[in-house]
């Protein structure tokens, strides 16, 4: 039996990294290192969230008339209110499944 071929050679080595070029623009980085360190947290506007991650308990016309009542009696957070007023619009959730079964199927009793 002859014995294996040898290995094959090494690759050859990467090619050299190319030369950085000349540091140029030192006035735009003092520039902008300006307006960072004289930057007014008080330019910012607030930022307002709708927050949907409360549960929806009972249906739309009791959300609304306890969420109306709170806002006229105490101050209510928005985001309380966001979520009270989420039962208004109409469901925009995928229908469940391959075979396209939506929640009113599921609920519908099995006929025999």
């Amino acid at each position: 039996m002859p014995p294996p071929p040898p290995p094959p050679p090494p690759p050859p080595p990467p090619p050299p990294p190319p030369s950085a070029p000349a540091a140029t623009g030192g006035a735009d980085r003092s520039g902008l290192l300006n307006d960072i360190g004289s930057f007014n947290k008080g330019g910012l506007k607030k930022a307002t969230t709708n927050d949907r991650s409360g549960p929806i308990v009972g249906n739309s016309t009791n959300n609304n008339n306890t969420a109306n009542r709170a806002n006229s009696s105490t101050s209510v957070s928005s985001s309380t209110a966001n979520r009270s007023n989420a039962n208004d619009r109409p469901s925009t959730a995928p229908v469940a499944g391959p075979f396209s079964i939506t929640a009113d199927l599921l609920n519908r009793p099995l006929s025999t």
